[in-house]
């Protein structure tokens, strides 16, 4: 398995994608099979081998049901994300306004 670092996120999801797929094969599974296992659709197996942004929750779902845990071992040299992944929190002042037409206002 090759280090994510420096791989952008459509190349980390070619990567797993093609390296489920090899498992999958390697277990003597159809996509329908692996499906089944991981409780969830074909459509969903076809996404994430094909390198598709799919949930969190179904490819760690997928990667559980093939036992391909060694997949992730590809993140362990990655310790930031590029500045376009990371995550900014902005508080903004709520404010409310209030159409009163000319009658006073009872707060």
């Amino acid at each position: 398995m090759t280090s994510f670092s420096g791989m952008s996120m459509a190349q980390i999801l070619s990567e797993m994608g093609n390296g489920l797929r090899i498992h999958r094969l390697n277990a003597a599974l159809t996509q329908k099979d692996a499906a089944l296992k991981c409780q969830c659709s074909v459509l969903t197996i076809q996404h994430i081998e094909s390198g598709r942004s799919v949930s969190t929750k179904n490819l760690i779902l997928y990667i559980q049901a093939l036992g391909a845990w060694d997949m992730l071992s590809g993140f362990k040299d990655v310790h930031q994300f590029p500045k376009r992944y990371k995550t900014h929190i902005v508080f903004a002042k709520r404010t409310r306004t209030k159409k009163n037409y000319g009658k006073p206002d009872h707060r």
